[in-house]
């Protein structure tokens, strides 16, 4: 460490800058790769459970409106049930068009 002492003001400021800088770009680049694990564990976290949520949402949605088809067919006069029947057909198909989405998972 004598050697340190030694040098000139100049010197010592250049080499302890140097350092500094050293140190800042180590802690910049550990910083960055941080960052691009935290994207894709992101990525990966979006995909697996929101995109989950969302066929759920989407299932659980078709399922009541066939439930309330269902109420309304029981209630209604012969006339109507045609409509109903196609609305019907209409939910089952969109729960049937979530349900291979929900299988991937």
């Amino acid at each position: 460490m004598n050697w340190f002492n030694n040098l000139k003001l100049s010197a010592k400021l250049f080499v302890s800058f140097f350092i500094i800088t050293i140190i800042a770009a180590l802690i910049g680049v550990t910083g960055i790769i941080n960052l691009k694990n935290i994207d894709d564990d992101d990525t990966h976290l979006y995909q697996e459970n929101v995109m989950g949520i969302l066929n759920i949402s989407n299932i659980q949605r078709a399922y009541l409106e066939t439930n309330s088809d269902m109420i309304n067919l029981f209630i209604s006069d012969n006339n109507s049930k045609e409509e109903i029947y196609n609305s019907e057909l209409n939910n089952l198909k969109k729960m049937e068009e979530y349900l291979p989405n929900m299988k991937k998972r």
